[in-house]
């Protein structure tokens, strides 16, 4: 379980966002891929 702290950047694949780990009190970024993108043709 996380909680959204901060956008920290955007871009045509999704949203990049500073998060905290509510399990380990672990600041984390996460990448939020938009639906219609396929993340196996990421390079």
């Amino acid at each position: 379980m996380y909680k959204v702290l901060k956008i920290l950047g955007q871009g045509g694949f999704g949203k990049v966002v500073k998060c905290l780990d509510l399990d380990t009190n672990q600041t984390v970024a996460i990448k939020i891929i938009q639906q219609h993108h396929d993340p196996s043709k990421e390079v």
